[in-house]
């Protein structure tokens, strides 16, 4: 005969053992569940990323489009002050009296008897009864020799060469004299061109 208690110990084993066995059945396919489990996470993480990457490069791709505009604006700021600047120098160079012009007009007539005829030892000078801005260049090269404000009672002397051309802001206020000859006026009026000077025996020639 079999004890009561052996029995039943028996049945418990046998119990634990039908349900492993079930446990045993089932695990693949818990397993299975999780692993589908985790894969579908992993696809919603890559789905964020893919949506996070392509909204960083919509952003890049606005900021450089808003860099480029703003460099293009600023080029075109640079443009007009440059302009603008350029328009406000020629303006106060036409109301100071210079032309650009002038400097590439030829030579007066007979600048062929200039470049035969030697350096003339003649001086010019020119005197200031008051403030007056002058230019003084060669006749022949267009080389400045002289640029500045003469103040009352200054002058300058400045020898003849070949000629020379002068221009004025206040003429009015200037004589010229050639050597120990008489002063006379500037003879220009304010706004004019250039006034050609040419040495005494140049001028005896040319007559």
């Amino acid at each position: 005969m079999h004890e009561p208690g052996s029995s039943t110990e028996l049945d418990l084993a046998r119990q634990e053992l039908a349900e492993l066995e079930r446990a045993m059945e089932e695990l693949p396919q818990i397993l299975e569940e999780r692993f589908r489990q985790r894969l579908c996470d992993v696809r919603h993480i890559n789905h964020q990323l893919l949506m996070e990457q392509a909204s960083l490069e919509s952003r890049l791709a606005e900021s450089s489009l808003g860099l480029w505009r703003t460099q293009w604006q600023a080029l075109l700021v640079a443009v007009l002050v440059g302009t603008a600047l350029v328009g406000l120098g020629w303006g106060a160079s036409r109301q100071l009296g210079f032309r650009p012009s002038a400097l590439r007009q030829a030579p007066v007539n007979g600048d062929r008897l200039q470049a035969a005829a030697p350096l003339s030892a003649s001086i010019l000078q020119v005197q200031a009864q008051g403030s007056s801005w002058l230019e003084v260049q060669d006749l022949r090269s267009q080389a400045v020799l002289f640029i500045g404000v003469l103040e009352a009672g200054q002058s300058r002397t400045i020898r003849l060469r070949h000629g020379l051309r002068l221009r004025s802001g206040r003429p009015d206020l200037l004589t010229i004299r050639i050597d120990d000859g008489q002063p006379e006026p500037f003879g220009l009026s304010h706004g004019q061109d250039w006034r050609t000077v040419m040495p005494p025996e140049l001028r005896t020639a040319g007559a």
